[in-house]
């Protein structure tokens, strides 16, 4: 609203309805797009470039989830839940217009126009359960959900073919929907385990069943015709006339059962002299006599059973006396056995497979086996089984697809699903069998998500995800320029899983349509750390393909300089497209880019890599080496594997360059490599992001120098025009005019508002320096904001503080190198003191620390436990008083730093030379009148030129001093016994002191200072408490402390994020800044006019 010029408008409107935008502001949710400073940057680099009238998108993801909300209880960190769109975000515009497919996984086919990228899916099943086998040797399946066919041969026409073959059927009438099968002369069966799709008996020396799913089509010989061949075989029936709805099967005659479990379909067995057999579904009529009528046979019939112990879980069909069978596969329900001569087969269901004898092996047995079909061109949905004649049925439990009929002596029918498996032998492992029979299978590796079906290796199965953008208007400052921030949302397709439509489970369609959708759930929460989760490579992935998609859309779609009806030459592509890769998170942005150009648009390598490399720029943000990104081979083969090959021929290209410039150094070039090889092979993202773009920097000028001599020292010497500095920024329209309105009216009573774009119109208030009017001017603008602050902190933490003493300050991510310890120890020499001498006089100073520590991170959050734990003897002390004040801030986020920031006397910004690479925060306290005390480190040292060294408290070691200290080696122990505060410090936290509960509770800390400690907290302590000494010394004159914030506010200039954008616009991007005053969208431009 400040941007456009309206705040006060709509401050009026509001007044008027009875509400206070105040109280408005406070309602609104911090937007979850970042989780620490290169977050924030972002947000006022795009500031800067709407308010320079720069044409820019800001890309990212639009996570459901920010990083997440923290609460301190007990002392401890809790995280919660960041659902900050719970209510909707009313500044941003869905564009479902613009939504893009991102496609993953899949394989890389050589194809004559190039190599392609095919079979990509989202692969849901990671997340659902479910086994899934390897399914080797398909050329073509698409959406294979209840079985496979494999090798059919020359069958003119089989249409439907569901569950069985009708064969040596003779003068039958009618035969209708016959369902699922007949067993017939099934003796000595002694164990039936697990069947759950088809039976198989007598099974000896099966060379191969593989794919078994709806039924099996074997020893078929001169058939013509298969039409909608439903449920059964029809075998050796005479005088058949009528036989109506036997559904699943009949067991006749059957001798000597031990054990018959999970019998689900059917035995039918000597059936003579059927006269009417009509609608059979599910079932073969095998040597049937005198039956009469059977109507309405739903499951099973169990005929002539005789000494039946058990029989549970009978499911789809028996595989009895089956002989002769060399090789069987897909066997999904049922068996095909003896079919000769068929001529018409319609509706074929299950089947039965008898007499099979020698079946050598049986591999992937699911819902049906085809083995040695002749003469079948197409054969689909083989479904169950078949099933005739009930009579004298006992006792029928759960029968679901066959009905048991002249049963005697049953003991037990349990769970009759689908099949019989009767006389299996030397079965090893049955795993997860959710729809299919898995039995003799061997060499399987692994088994893993199997639902229905089995989907591997499968071909021209395309499974995506949709971006779906919403745009966020950026105003820049009164200048009637708006760009966009375009934000992604995962989006499932829009088409559901008809697997489970089909089977009836629309939950699980509904569902399904979450996995998709989590890309865009949350925002990983490590800042400083890298964590290489396969869903954070996908999130990467993500942004990055649905953004070049879009930009590239946009270029073909502009008709600039260009008579075409879309673009088709990218010569003009760098002209037009710069691409500011910030960090090495969007770093896969070179390959997709490249794969674009290659693969889709048709470019040379050549051509691509030269506009891809003159496109792209990197800006490194830490050098940290656990920050550094290195994804795993092995990875980005599975997810992206078109990238991988991609990102392989751009290694293997600069290494002979490398190769050129230094022949023979092999240490070189496994150091520049873009493939880490030793351990684990990984992909180093941050020499990708320096050899696909033409620029390189860092974000402050000891920063950029790093990098240059210790970072990326090889690449320095090979591309030494590549490197630059670009130091950060803040926007000063948020960090200023918004955050501190009383200090920015105090300055603009003085010079004017034209600083609120020109931040170094602030040098206009240095000669003001000995100005008292001015002075107390500044003194008043601090109080009041400082007795505004001390009221909330009353409210939210029950600490009364006084609005008098210093307010001392250190907000940012929680981490070892930025040294939070260090300020601990420093506040517990001063409540030492005071309580060693209760009279001597000290600065009261209220101690704020806020910030999140990464949930994983054990050793911060115990920094944030002890933190804490001081506060409470502190703050609880009687002797101490108001002299000392501990508050950790919770859930420090950036509606809370517009508060503390105007309010801070003191910015503590006491990281280890050498590993803060910029910082912002810094920059924040300064231009806000707040002094800092700080090391050599990042921006402090440009900040220290600006306002000269006189008016910041600077302490401890340089850059050098602790590559010395490494090289010759750090002692803790050494500093733990010459100083004596230092010593009292360790043996308090050690011994429980501020933990009586709990007395070993932070042990773990003092080893790692003690023994681990890589940031040298103890050799910069001495010189810090000097430090302190001096800003307590200077803060008993307010006078003196307020000129030099003066000088401090006056000096911000170079720190405003507009001179960071102008410098990337001119010496990277191409672009040049334009303050430049568009005409309101309500008036007619200039040449309208005319």
């Amino acid at each position: 609203m400040i941007n456009l010029g309206i705040q006060s408008a709509c401050d009026e409107a509001l007044y008027q309805l009875g509400l206070d935008i105040e109280e408005l502001e406070q309602l609104e949710e911090d937007a979850g797009l970042g989780n620490g400073g290169l977050g924030r940057l972002a947000a006022c680099f795009l500031d800067s470039m709407a308010t320079l009238g720069m044409a820019a998108y800001g890309y990212g993801i639009r996570y459901e989830y920010g990083i997440f909300a923290q609460k301190i209880k007990n002392g401890e960190q809790v995280e919660e839940p960041d659902d900050w769109l719970r209510f909707g975000n009313p500044w941003e515009k869905a564009r479902p217009e613009y939504m893009i497919p991102v496609n993953f996984y899949g394989r890389v086919q050589d194809t004559p126009q190039g190599k392609k990228w095919v079979d990509t899916q989202i692969q849901l099943g990671e997340e659902r359960r479910g086994v899934l086998r390897e399914v080797e040797e398909v050329e073509e399946v698409r959406r294979v959900e209840v079985c496979v066919l494999s090798e059919v041969e020359e069958v003119e026409e089989v249409r439907r073919v569901e569950v069985c073959v009708l064969s040596e059927v003779e003068e039958v009438e009618e035969v209708r929907r016959v369902e699922v099968c007949v067993l017939s002369e099934v003796e000595e069966v002694e164990e039936v385990r697990r069947v759950e799709v088809c039976v198989l008996s007598e099974v000896e020396e099966v060379e191969e069943v593989r794919r078994v799913e709806v039924c099996v089509l074997s020893e078929v010989e001169e058939v013509e015709e298969v039409r909608r061949v439903e449920v059964c075989v029809l075998s050796e029936v005479e005088e058949v006339e009528e036989v109506r709805r036997v559904e699943v099967c009949v067991l006749s005659e059957v001798e000597e059962v031990e054990e018959v479990r999970r019998v689900e379909v059917c035995v039918l067995s000597e059936v003579e002299e059927v006269e009417e057999v009509r609608r059979v579904e599910v079932c073969v009529l095998s040597e049937v006599e005198e039956v009469e009528e059977v109507r309405r046979v739903e499951v099973c019939v169990l005929s002539e059973v005789e000494e039946v112990e058990e029989v549970r879980r009978v499911e789809v069909c028996v595989l009895s006396e089956v002989e002769e069978v060399e090789e069987v596969r897909r066997v999904e329900v049922c068996v095909l056995s003896e079919v000769e001569e068929v001529e018409e087969v319609r509706r074929v269901e299950v089947c039965v497979l008898s007499e099979v004898e020698e079946v050598e092996e049986v591999r992937r047995v699911e819902v049906c086996v085809l083995s040695e079909v002749e003469e079948v061109e197409e054969v689909r949905r083989v479904e169950v089984c078949v099933l005739s004649e009930v009579e004298e049925v006992e006792e029928v439990r759960r029968v679901e697809v066959c009905v048991l009929s002249e049963v005697e002596e049953v003991e037990e029918v349990r769970r009759v699903e689908v099949c019989v498996l009767s006389e299996v032998e030397e079965v090893e492992e049955v795993r997860r069998v959710e729809v299919c029979v898995l039995s003799e299978v061997e060499e399987v590796e692994e088994v893993r998500r199997v639902e229905v079906c089995v989907l591997s290796e499968v071909e021209e199965v395309e499974e995506i995800v949709f971006a779906m953008p919403y745009d966020n208007p950026i105003p820049g400052y009164k200048n009637n320029v708006v760009n966009t921030m375009r934000l992604w949302s995962a989006k499932s397709p829009n088409n559901f899983n008809l697997k489970f439509f089909n089977d009836g489970d629309y939950i699980q369609a509904v569902l399904d349509r979450n996995f998709a959708e989590n890309i865009s759930r949350v925002l990983y929460p490590n800042d400083n750390v890298f964590e290489g989760k396969e869903l954070r490579l996908k999130q990467e992935y993500f942004m990055v393909a649905a953004t070049l998609q879009d930009i590239i859309r946009r270029f073909k779609a502009s008709k600039f300089g260009s008579k075409d009806h879309v673009r088709t030459s990218f010569d003009l592509f760098p002209e037009k497209v710069a691409l500011q890769l910030n960090d090495t998170h969007p770093s896969l942005a070179i390959p997709e880019l490249m794969r674009l150009f290659l693969d889709i648009e048709g470019l040379t390598w050549a051509r691509a890599w030269d506009i891809c490399t003159k496109t792209c720029a990197y800006t490194n943000h830490t050098v940290l080496p656990e920050a550094l990104e290195r994804w795993p081979v092995s990875m980005l083969e599975h997810i992206l594997p078109r990238h991988l090959q991609i990102i392989y021929e751009i290694n293997h290209l600069h290494l002979q360059e490398v190769a050129k410039k230094w022949p023979g150094d092999m240490d070189r070039m496994g150091r520049m490599s873009l493939v880490e090889e030793h351990g684990e092979k990984r992909i180093n993202m941050a020499n990708l992001c320096i050899v696909g773009s033409h620029a390189v920097n860092g974000v402050a000028a000891i920063h950029s120098e790093i990098i240059k001599r210790d970072l990326f020292r090889d690449f320095y010497e090979m591309f030494p025009e590549k490197f630059q500095n670009k130091t950060n920024g803040i926007t000063p329209r948020r960090w200023l005019l918004l955050c501190n309105p009383a200090l920015a009216d105090v300055i603009a009573e003085r010079i004017g508002e034209e600083w609120v774009v020109h931040l170094d119109q602030l040098l206009k208030l240095k000669p003001l320096i000995n100005d008292g009017g001015f002075i107390r001017s500044l003194q008043t603008a601090k109080q009041e904001n400082k007795l505004r602050l001390a009221k909330e902190l009353e409210q939210d933490y029950g600490v009364k503080v006084n609005p008098s003493s210093m307010f001392d300050i250190q907000v940012k991510r929680i981490h070892e190198y930025k040294r939070q310890l260090l300020n601990c120890l420093h506040i517990i020499t001063v409540y030492n003191r005071i309580k060693a001498n209760p009279n001597a006089p000290i600065v009261p100073r209220t101690v704020m620390i806020g910030g999140k520590a990464a949930p994983g991170y054990h050793t911060a959050k115990q920094i944030i436990r002890l933190i804490c734990a001081v506060a409470r003897v502190v703050n609880n002390d009687p002797i101490v008083g108001d002299k000392l004040k501990i508050i950790y801030l919770e859930n420090y986020r950036v509606t809370l730093a517009e508060k503390i920031i105007p309010a801070a006397d003191l910015s503590q910004q006491i990281s280890t030379a050498g590993t803060e690479a910029s910082g912002t925060g810094n920059m924040k306290f300064m231009l806000n009148g707040a002094l800092t005390i700080g090391t050599l480190d990042g921006a402090n040292i440009e900040m220290m030129e600006e306002m000269g060294r006189e008016n910041i408290f600077i302490f401890g070691m340089t850059v050098d001093e602790v590559e010395d200290l490494k090289r010759t080696g750090y002692n803790a122990r050494g500093y733990y016994d010459k100083l004596p505060e230092l010593r009292q410090c360790i043996d308090q936290i050690q011994s429980g002191f501020f933990s009586p509960n709990e007395p070993d509770q932070f042990k773990d800390l003092v080893n790692i200072l003690m023994n681990h400690d890589r940031f040298y907290l103890f050799a910069d302590f001495e010189a810090y408490l000097k430090c302190q000494d001096e800003v307590n010394a200077l803060y008993r004159k307010p006078d003196e402390w307020t000129r030099r914030a003066l000088l401090n506010i006056a000096s911000s200039g170079k720190f405003s994020s507009d001179r960071t954008i102008a410098e990337y616009g001119r010496e990277i991007w191409g672009v040049q800044p334009s303050w430049e005053k568009l005409p309101p969208p309500h008036e007619p431009r200039e040449e309208e006019k005319k």
